[in-house]
């Protein structure tokens, strides 16, 4: 499990540094360099992850909010709606604990 704080979604600063620290902790995920995360970066068009990191990224964020599987609508079929980082960013928001929103 990563070892990352509970997250601090309130705002889209700090919701992409979350996102960025998740990145960096996943297993299996390879980032294009140089790309500038935003809500509208594309995971595999502009960062490059194919559908094994996007898989590697959902259980990351479950992991780091807390949360099984089973708690989450779709199962890991989830990752495979994750297509931006506003994507991820909405998905951490929706499943993770309230307080951190």
């Amino acid at each position: 499990m990563p070892d990352l704080t509970t997250p601090n979604l309130a705002t889209d600063e700090a919701a992409l540094a979350f996102v960025a620290e998740c990145f960096a902790s996943t297993d299996d995920l390879y980032l294009r360099s140089g790309v500038t995360l935003g809500l509208g970066t594309r995971l595999r068009d502009d960062l490059g992850i194919d559908s094994i990191g996007r898989v590697s990224l959902f259980y990351t964020l479950l992991d780091t909010l807390g949360v099984s599987e089973d708690d989450v609508d779709g199962g890991d079929q989830s990752a495979a709606a994750l297509e931006t980082v506003g994507d991820v960013i909405a998905f951490a928001r929706r499943v993770g604990p309230g307080p951190s929103r």
